[in-house]
């Protein structure tokens, strides 16, 4: 039923712009910075076009909690497209991006289509967070399955050009979205994998880096939880940039719940935990290569 619903949602859209896609003669639209991948009002000047931002497949990789994450939503509001976090700890099969078996009861189709097909642009932006923790599971039937089997055809543009969704039985071009993987321990993707991304080591910020992302990220937090997006008191940055760019979010998280049962809107210091290695060693301060 999901599956059919969706292709009644992309075939209205594609109706409204038939007679573009014909003047257009069969070429396919790619959006670039911001730009919709529908077809505008003048399809005749699609040549002058400027051509679409493309992103190499790039890999972050570094200690927990240094921001990876963080960074990539960043990236996507710069570029003006939509990003989509994809938990690769938590994947099982190949299925979430390009559609489960047809066969199954529950076939549903993927990331990749739900981005493309019923999406505003061609060129999102995908986190593949935690691709070292990805596990191949062997099969009842014999055989192994692995989340990361599709991805040797969505991060080669050439073969993303033609990807198909196996639950729609459906040919998309993928070649224009933009991966970008996280890992702690990057030597646990495999080799035929990680040749195909452009690594980058995060690595903890020094003093004055640590203040700036305790900034970013406490506004950040407090935009989340609705107290709005002004500028956060500088004494508490200042008191949570020892902290990971993750802990900060947590603990200021927890400082507006506390100022919130006050009845304020403005955190303060008063607000912030007595001590901040809350959690039974979650807010050490320390360095910890896996969560």
């Amino acid at each position: 039923m999901a599956n059919h619903v969706a292709l009644q949602k992309m075939c209205f859209g594609a109706g409204k712009v038939e007679t573009g896609q014909a003047r257009a003669k069969g070429r396919k639209a790619r959006a670039g910075k911001g730009a919709s991948k529908r077809a505008d009002a003048h399809p005749e000047t699609a040549d002058q076009v400027k051509p679409p931002v493309r992103l190499p497949p790039l890999l972050l990789y570094g200690p927990p909690g240094v921001g990876k994450t963080h960074f990539c939503e960043s990236l996507a509001k710069v570029l003006g497209v939509p990003v989509r976090r994809h938990p690769m700890d938590q994947a099982e099969t190949s299925g979430a991006l390009l559609g489960s078996d047809a066969v199954w009861g529950n076939s549903r189709y993927g990331l990749v289509f739900d981005l493309l097909g019923l999406g505003e642009y061609a060129n999102p932006l995908v986190i593949l967070d935690e691709l070292d923790k990805a596990q191949t599971i062997g099969k009842t039937s014999g055989g192994f399955s692995s989340p990361t089997g599709v991805l040797h055809s969505l991060l080669e543009p050439v073969s993303a050009a033609q990807v198909r969704d196996i639950s729609l039985d459906l040919e998309l071009d993928a070649s224009q979205i933009a991966w970008i993987a996280t890992a702690n321990y990057p030597w646990w993707v495999p080799a035929t994998l990680r040749s195909r991304f452009k690594e980058f080591f995060v690595m903890p910020p020094d003093a004055e880096q640590a203040i700036q992302l305790a900034r970013s990220v406490v506004k950040s937090a407090l935009k989340a939880v609705g107290f709005g997006a002004g500028e956060p008191d500088r004494r508490i940055v200042v008191a949570l940039a020892h902290l990971s760019a993750r802990e900060i979010f947590q603990v200021t998280v927890m400082a507006a719940a506390t100022a919130a049962r006050r009845g304020s809107r403005q955190v303060e210091m008063l607000d912030l935990p007595g001590e901040l290695d809350l959690g039974e060693g979650c807010m050490q301060g320390e360095t910890r290569w896996k969560h």
